[in-house]
């Protein structure tokens, strides 16, 4: 310990070669005892504090070993003991950390690096400490104690968001983040009057703004008029839609959206099942593409929220629709071909109410399908079986929590399918979902080997559309690795997956058997699917190619059919859309659908809104380049660059107190990159609060400082 050399293998990799290896279950507690104590923790922390002073060899320092704020214990399970017993040594197994050298304090920027690298951990509760101890220790900065408030409420610790928001006011009345904090807190413990003092200043601060509509929302939505024209679900709706309120709809914690296609048949077999559960829920049903969807649901209508719509919607904009139209404090969702088994409402409420913010389940056959069915669903469901492994278990058919949707955001409107996925990548950034392995959907299978095929071969075309399957432009694509990932998938899944026993126990034959014939048509159709996209690709390059050599008009209008085309052929790929877009605009033709598209397909992009936002302000338009903004951050709440875009905005528009909350908000998301601190007091510059503005940028530079040594080493 004597030499740092020796830190580079402590803080290496337990393996560092992990090539040739497959990952086994194996059911075996692993406990690290030199943290088994308070007392060993805080000698750990010494030690490595006084041997590392300039934390050269762990970026995120060690003042987090030993603080136990938030920590959560659990009781070791009987059978998994330590083995041999634990004996306390008192210090014996360590050195004397005043012998390697003085014992100091994680520095500023390793401070900033463990807040970053806790938010890609569900570790919003410490990051949240981090930034307390911060705005304690530098008391004139203005941006630390709204963030620890903005990261308690991310974690969840709805009291502490309370006092640190109440603080932040104390220290400045004009503090619009703290007053929105301290608001949605309020509305989540149900202080009514704390909800409507908090939406009243922050009103007369700020005026209108995503904060206050957000708040205006939480006020209203007991007894909101889904029905009104005006109504938040109509966003999501490009035309038309009837909606219909039945009188009978349950009052419940659970909301539960349907999601019908065309009116079909076992819509009123979904909702059925719903009705019939032990426990109450609300049930909305979102059907598009018309059809008639009150014949179908007729003995149904009074006791459901109907909305419908002529217009073809993918599923992402239903979801949405369900959720704005919704009550509940928490939201689940069944497709139209499926059915909720008994148990499927309490059992989401049973884990919701142990604190989980997300619940997925398994998927069974439907009752009395044929083999044929059964086989398919266990080949193409084989890690949401409900004898999955914990550790093999794919989390999908979620319900949330409202408030936890309201930090990731909506689902994307322009996906064929994946949107779950989507949305699920950020919701598992927020908290681990919970596995109900006893809360069982039912899905219809095709029953015939002809359908199966079919149905297979069009699954296969929609794969080409995302990962791991649509090519990385640049990257080398390989066909037969694609074929062994189904192949791997389909007919060698895990056994324990399908079966359930232990390691040796070997699946059916016939599911073997099954599982080839579907790899075959899902592989056949992906071919016809990259074919499709090879021939896109190469139109796009072709436009971009031209765009670049560009020698007039009659070369740009090449362009412009090389790029249609390309769209026209892969529509799922946001990418060609914002090429669309910038084709467009270097024509002088409006590019705002286009770049609106590839926001659909990816909320989380930037560029397309960077456009967005330019086009509105060359016309003059700042209140609708806010409101775009404000929009795409409502989205995708966790993208940085959304927030600071309507932070810029805000403050060109006049709205400082604004305009400083979204671009705290922004600085929230990532804390550990110098460019967000340079941005934040870029702002402040603009608006003439200097002193703020030499905050941001003394903590840009020491992070940058460190970034450079960490390269340079």
């Amino acid at each position: 310990l004597h030499h740092l050399r020796s830190f580079v293998h402590l803080h290496g990799e337990w393996v560092a070669d992990r090539t040739g290896f497959s990952v086994r279950d194996a059911a075996t507690n692993i406990y690290h005892l030199r943290m088994a104590t308070p007392e060993r923790r805080r000698l750990r922390r010494e030690l490595y504090a006084a041997a590392d002073p300039a934390r050269q060899f762990q970026k995120v320092g060690y003042d987090f070993l030993d603080d136990e704020r938030g920590m959560v214990l659990e009781k070791i399970p009987s059978g998994q003991e330590f083995r041999p017993a634990f004996l306390e040594d008192h210090g014996h197994w360590s050195p004397d950390p005043g012998n390697i050298g003085k014992i100091v304090a994680d520095p500023l920027a390793a401070r900033f690096n463990f807040v970053g690298d806790s938010l890609g951990k569900c570790g919003h509760g410490p990051a949240s400490f981090v930034f307390e101890d911060l705005a304690s220790s530098n008391a004139g900065d203005p941006d630390f104690l709204p963030i620890a408030a903005m990261l308690a409420l991310t974690a969840g610790d709805i009291q502490r968001t309370r006092t640190l928001a109440s603080s932040a006011i104390e220290g400045s009345s004009k503090d619009a983040l703290a007053l929105y904090l301290r608001g949605m807190a309020a509305a989540a413990v149900g202080d009514a009057q704390g909800l409507l003092s908090d939406y009243a200043r922050l009103q007369e601060l700020s005026g209108d703004s995503l904060f206050l509509r957000d708040l205006q929302c939480e006020i209203s939505r007991a007894a909101e008029d889904f029905g009104h024209a005006d109504a938040l679900w109509r966003q999501w709706v490009p035309g038309a839609a009837r909606y219909q309120e039945g009188k009978k709809i349950a009052v419940a914690p659970l909301s539960v959206v349907a999601i019908g296609y065309k009116a079909p048949a076992e819509l009123a077999a979904a909702v059925s099942s719903l009705r019939a559960q032990d426990t109450p829920c609300e049930i909305i049903v979102v059907n598009s593409g018309g059809g008639a969807i009150e014949s179908v649901l007729a003995e149904h209508l009074d006791c459901i929220r109907l909305i419908t719509t002529g217009v073809h919607l993918f599923v992402g904009a239903a979801r949405n629709i369900g959720i704005d139209a919704s009550k509940g404090k928490i939201i689940g969702f069944l497709a139209g071909d499926c059915q909720a088994l008994p148990g499927w409402v309490s059992g989401r409420l049973r884990e919701h109410d142990l604190g989980a913010r997300s619940v997925s389940n398994p998927v069974v056959p439907e009752r009395g399908t044929n083999h044929l069915a059964a086989d398919s669903l266990g080949a193409r469901y084989r890690n949401r079986s409900p004898l999955t492994k914990l550790a093999q278990v794919s989390h999908f058919g979620r319900s949330y929590t409202r408030e936890a949707l309201a930090l990731v955001g909506y689902f994307p409107t322009g996906l064929r399918v994946g949107e779950d996925t989507v949305l699920n990548r950020r919701m598992d950034l927020l908290a681990p979902c919970v596995w109900a392995p006893d809360v069982l959907t039912t899905h219809k299978e095709p029953k015939t080997l002809w359908r199966l095929i079919l149905d297979n071969y069009s699954r296969g075309v929609r794969l080409s559309d995302h990962l791991p399957f649509r090519p990385i432009p640049g990257e080398a694509f390989s066909l037969r690795k694609q074929w062994f990932r189904l192949f791997d998938r389909y007919v060698l899944p895990n056994r324990t997956s399908i079966g359930g026993g232990d390691l040796d126990q070997e699946i059916a034959p016939g599911t073997v058997a099954l599982g080839f014939v579907i790899t075959i048509s899902q592989f056949l159709g992906l071919l016809r699917g990259l074919r499709r996209q090879a021939k896109a690709d190469k139109a796009q390059f072709r436009a971009q190619k031209a765009l670049a050599t560009s020698t007039g008009p009659a070369s740009d209008r090449r362009s412009a059919r090389d790029i249609r085309k390309a769209v026209r052929l892969d529509p799922q790929d946001p990418n060609k859309w914002l090429c669309l877009g910038e084709v467009l605009v270097r024509q002088g033709l409006d590019g705002a659908d286009a770049f609106h598209t590839a926001l659909a397909l990816d909320p989380t992009m930037t560029e397309p809104l960077s456009h967005l936002i330019t086009c509105l302000l060359s016309k003059g338009d700042v209140s609708q380049a806010l409101a775009t903004a404000e929009a795409a951050a409502k989205q995708a709440p966790q993208i940085s660059g959304h927030w600071q875009a309507a932070a810029d905005i805000a403050a060109q528009a006049g709205q400082i107190p604004l305009a400083i909350a979204y671009s705290q908000r922004a600085l929230s998301l990532a804390p550990h990159l110098p460019a967000a601190h340079s941005k934040v007091g870029d702002l402040y510059s603009k608006i003439g609060n200097h002193a703020a503005a030499m905050h941001r940028y003394a903590s840009a530079e020491q992070l940058q400082i460190d970034l450079e040594m960490r390269n340079a080493k």
